[in-house]
């Protein structure tokens, strides 16, 4: 877990647009980087994020990346979009189960 948090964090400091990072599993998993509390109650899969990006497929229904609209970000770091897509646990976005959805905001 050391180990995934110190390339995360390093990924993320690459590019200073880049505001959060962050997963949410099928199963209530939740992570964020920066690492950031966020309240029990916090359910990711019922943010519009996680939807969108459950629901953006393609005709061969493989999972896309969703774009959000520009919005004021919860923590105070001014307008932001999101992008967002669905993991899935094997090769074929196509059959596999969905294991979560990773995001990423960008400052505006």
């Amino acid at each position: 877990s050391r180990d995934i948090n110190t390339w995360w964090s390093n990924k993320q400091n690459l590019n200073r647009d880049i505001i959060w990072t962050y997963f949410g599993s099928a199963n209530g998993l939740f992570r964020m980087m920066p690492a950031t509390l966020v309240a029990k109650r916090y359910e990711a899969s019922k943010r519009s994020w996680y939807m969108a990006a459950l629901a953006n497929r393609d005709a061969n229904g493989d999972y896309l990346t969703t774009v959000s609209t520009p919005y004021l970000d919860a923590n105070g770091a001014g307008e932001v979009i999101t992008f967002s897509r669905a993991v899935v646990r094997g090769a074929s976005s196509t059959n596999d189960p969905v294991a979560g959805v990773v995001g990423t905001d960008f400052k505006l």
